[in-house]
């Protein structure tokens, strides 16, 4: 009624979106007599009743416990794969964003100060990427080798270690390792530094979104 949709329209509505959700077992019960995770899935659901292209979150796992707030996020994902709606949404949980947003736009007093892909914006962080494998001992012939690789800005040996830094780093690491492999080198771990999204959310602020 609120929405001026016609009884009909409605009622297949909400069964559709019930079944949705898997709460048409409870259509009959009191709102307060389920789950803080399923009655916040239950509200976002009622903003679909009139199927709005856009739709707007704010802070939707807030005062959720952890099971109601990956059951909502995964609620999220669903939605905005299966009813393609563009969602918007707020929040200060920085692994949310990168697990929900295909854009994510950081803010500062107020305003947009960088909005991009989180792929990018770990790019704006830094000019190049950097792997360190560590290895069996390396002769001297295969680091001269991967040095001269196209793309490779940078590689040193020390420590066991092996630190190569590239402007294309998943194709150079995949090299590497298959090099390294077909020379009987055993490869103990490899570790990026890749920064995290709350690593671009802090220099970010720290620069006012200057790269």
């Amino acid at each position: 009624m609120v929405y001026n949709l016609e009884e009909e329209l409605r009622q297949q509505r909400i069964n559709e979106l019930l079944n949705f959700l898997g709460l048409k077992q409870y259509e009959s019960h009191w709102p307060m007599s389920i789950s803080a995770g399923m009655r916040q899935r239950l509200a976002i659901a009622r903003s679909l009743l009139v199927k709005n292209p856009i739709l707007f979150l704010d802070e939707p796992t807030v005062k959720l416990d952890a099971k109601g707030a990956q059951s909502v996020r995964e609620f999220i994902k669903k939605i905005n794969k299966e009813f393609g709606i563009t969602i918007i949404l707020t929040t200060h949980f920085i692994f949310e964003a990168e697990e929900l947003c295909g854009r994510v736009a950081i803010m500062d007093r107020g305003g947009i100060i960088s909005c991009d892909t989180v792929n990018n914006l770990r790019k704006n962080l830094q000019k190049y990427d950097s792997v360190s494998i560590e290895c069996s001992l390396l002769p001297e012939d295969i680091i001269r080798e991967i040095s001269s690789w196209e793309n490779v800005v940078a590689c040193e040996y020390s420590d066991g270690k092996i630190r190569l830094s590239s402007g294309r780093l998943e194709e150079t690491l995949l090299n590497a390792l298959k090099f390294l492999r077909e020379r009987d080198v055993e490869i103990y771990s490899i570790d990026t530094n890749e920064p995290t999204l709350e690593d671009v959310f802090i220099n970010t602020i720290k620069t006012g979104g200057k790269s």
